[in-house]
């Protein structure tokens, strides 16, 4: 590699900052989402979503090492206010279609009022991603199934 001592050395350090276990688990998720490019409705989404798990673990990993650990207080975890039915809703759309199962795994679900569930996405990227034409049959047919009936699916983004 030809590169001047200056852009040697940054180079270096940058690679001293990223641990071996946090380069395995990039490794292991850019992998994961190379083997799910064949059934993605939309060609790109695993890679999109392999960047965006890729930078949250650097961003928590970073947080981490600039707070010191505080250990939390002992407390029962608030039961989900869905009743448990958005792990049931990306386990029906995985084996339909892995790009939609993880763009359900960063959104939330609101309410069921009438035949509408909303589905709360905290990016505008996933809530384009699953409106379009290619995951939106795919998203009707895991709700029916969750839900035993089909329910027309709105997307909104939400609140952060």
């Amino acid at each position: 590699m030809d590169a001047g001592k200056e852009q040697f050395s940054l180079l270096k350090e940058q690679a001293e900052k990223v641990s071996p276990q946090r380069l395995s688990d990039m490794i292991t998720i850019f992998t994961q989402s190379y083997e799910n490019l064949p059934q993605a409705a939309i060609p790109s989404l695993p890679l999109e979503v392999a960047v965006v798990e890729v930078t949250r673990i650097g961003d928590s990993s970073s947080k981490n090492e600039e707070k010191p650990l505080v250990r939390a207080p002992d407390v029962t975890p608030p039961v989900s206010p869905d009743g448990g039915k958005l792990g049931e809703l990306i386990a029906a759309a995985e084996p339909l279609n892995h790009s939609v199962a993880g763009l359900l795994r960063s959104c939330r679900l609101g309410e069921v009022k009438g035949k509408v569930l909303t589905v709360r996405a905290f990016y505008s990227w996933h809530k384009e991603k699953l409106e379009s034409a290619r995951s939106q049959p795919i998203l009707n047919q895991a709700v029916a199934q969750v839900f035993g009936q089909p329910l027309q699916v709105r997307i909104e983004l939400a609140q952060k």
